[in-house]
């Protein structure tokens, strides 16, 4: 343990830092319940964590070849390199963990962890206590010879606003944060071994189990019976999603994850906490039983897909810092066709996640339906008058609760939630900051979790680019997934896609289905594609026309 006096006449704080190496983990951690502050009147805003820790000054004329290799792996989207002996239009990033804004053009992203390789060695670094509150901060050198490329954590300790001439301060965070670095054994390292070194940390620390799941390669389909609530903008009943699901029987597809979405009151803005009744123009309780039983007889698994951390509605939603409802905005999945673009939701406290998530246990008790799957699990760890900590322990209490009652699918989560998920869906395959020459999207996020989780993309045919989003969920490990209604003014019509989907399936469930219980070991740019291996024995490659 360090204790570091900081003094700068008239202010003090000493600050005890804790070392623990084992093996080539070092973790650094602070208790900040343990601050001595020794002015009056002084408050921690936050805490920039070892800034130059794996940093590196390039001197562009004695630069030696291998340098030119060097990147930092971010957890942008699916991951992305960024390359640091080179100039570049991206040179000065903030990441958001696990989704916050705390400022303006921070970048939210779902895991806590970044990598650097840096002349043939490699470091990877996870942050496993304190996490959520947490931003990611990157720099790369510029022409001024005194930059530096350096990446490093600062965790927020004391959220503050400042809206019209007013400053707000939250409640300060008091518990521990910490961070595990690793310097990995192996020469020249890739981005996968630093995804495995992340991966077994986030396991330790208790983020993910340390299992495998089984082959599975089911068909993930996100079904929207309704935008709104209203009859007119009803899209699937009952009888036709029953009718789909034995068409595809049919066809040969045995494995589906069929996410109904929009069938609560008030459609794909309605609220768990207090709108958990079905639209009754989806059809009778007959019909919704008829296709839960054919479902069930078929091994299909049919969620019922809510929102549990927001809504439209101000009932128990929680105001930030500012004193302002926390908002965030969901696309309409079937706009311009069907319905608004989109709606505004209010995050959720505690007190009504919690009440949504009893409404849901009794909802699923009197259907059967086969799971939940959360529908804005990617909006979490808003601000709860500062105390991050205990709005995540509670939200993990209620995804344990319901897991332990259905099957569990979050779309988009961050990894720090996942733990007691049965399957994942809409994980990003892209990155938020622009691709560029020397900043590109790889599947980092997706080597974490590969072997443990079944997991999907976005839709396939989300744009007009389908075939080109099915061979990057192949690349990336996910299985397919689809957007369908019965609606044919929507570009979302199933009869657009439903044989491209089915004669993949028929393919990939021959080729792929013994993969998903493997890790991602290697994935590198090859002439003209790409080539993923899985379980350094399988290897998948595509060529790009």
């Amino acid at each position: 343990v360090v204790t570091y006096e900081l003094k700068w006449d008239p202010l003090s704080i000493s600050l005890p830092v804790e070392f623990s190496l084992k093996g080539a983990s070092l973790t650094v951690s602070v208790d900040t319940s343990a601050f001595v502050t020794l002015s009056d009147g002084l408050t921690v805003l936050s805490i920039s964590f070892f800034p130059y820790f794996g940093s590196v000054r390039y001197n562009a004329e004695n630069a030696d070849y291998s340098v030119f290799g060097d990147y930092f792996l971010l957890p942008d989207g699916s991951g992305a390199l960024m390359h640091t002996a080179v100039e570049d239009e991206n040179t000065a990033l903030t990441f958001s963990v696990y989704g916050k804004d705390y400022y303006e053009d921070n970048i939210p992203v779902s895991l806590g962890a970044y990598g650097i390789v840096q002349s043939g060695a490699g470091l990877s670094a996870t942050l496993t206590e304190g996490e959520e509150n947490a931003l990611i901060r990157v720099f790369r050198a510029g022409n001024d010879e005194k930059d530096v490329n350096r990446i490093y954590p600062e965790f927020i300790i004391t959220p503050v606003s400042a809206e019209k001439g007013k400053i707000n301060v939250g409640k300060s965070y008091s518990g521990r944060i910490a961070v595990t670095y690793e310097v990995l054994s192996s020469e020249n390292p890739s981005y996968t071994d630093i995804a495995y070194s992340v991966r077994q940390s986030l396991i330790r620390a208790g983020f993910m189990p340390d299992a495998k799941c089984e082959n599975e390669y089911p068909l993930t389909l996100s079904i929207v019976a309704g935008t709104d609530g209203k009859r007119s903008n009803i899209t699937a009943d009952y009888q036709q999603i029953e009718n789909l699901l034995g068409l595809l029987k049919g066809k040969g597809i045995n494995e589906i994850n069929a996410v109904l979405s929009g069938a609560f009151k008030g459609g794909l803005a309605a609220s768990a906490a207090d709108r958990t009744k079905l639209i009754r123009a989806l059809g009778s309780k007959n019909d919704l039983r008829t296709l839960l039983n054919f479902s069930a007889s078929q091994n299909f698994n049919i969620f019922a897909e809510i929102n549990l951390l927001s809504s439209e509605r101000s009932l128990y939603s929680e105001k930030g810092v500012s004193g302002e409802y926390k908002t965030v905005d969901r696309k309409n999945p079937l706009s311009p066709y069907i319905g608004d673009e989109g709606f505004t939701m209010k995050y959720l406290g505690i007190r009504g996640i919690s009440e949504g998530t009893n409404n849901i246990l009794g909802f699923v008790g009197k259907h059967g339906f086969s799971g939940i799957a959360v529908a804005d699990s990617s909006i979490s760890c808003h601000e709860e008058g500062g105390s991050y900590t205990v709005y995540n322990s509670s939200l993990q209490n209620n995804f344990s609760a319901i897991s332990s009652e259905a099957k569990l699918m979050l779309s988009g989560a961050p990894v720090n939630l996942i733990k007691n998920a049965d399957y994942l869906y809409n994980v990003p395959f892209g990155t938020r900051v622009e691709e560029t020459a020397y900043y590109t999207a790889v599947p980092f996020i997706p080597s974490v979790i590969h072997g443990t989780y079944v997991y999907a993309g976005e839709p396939l045919n989300a744009s007009s680019v389908s075939v080109i989003n099915l061979l990057k969920s192949v690349e990336y490990g996910a299985v397919p997934h689809y957007s369908w209604n019965f609606n044919e003014n929507s570009d979302k019509y199933y009869e657009y896609s439903v044989n491209e989907a089915v004669e993949f399936c028929l393919k990939a469930k021959t080729e792929l289905s013994d993969l998903t219980s493997k890790r991602i070991t290697g994935h590198e740019k090859i002439a003209d594609g790409v080539l993923t291996e899985f379980g350094k024995t399988a290897k998948i490659s595509y060529l790009c026309a």
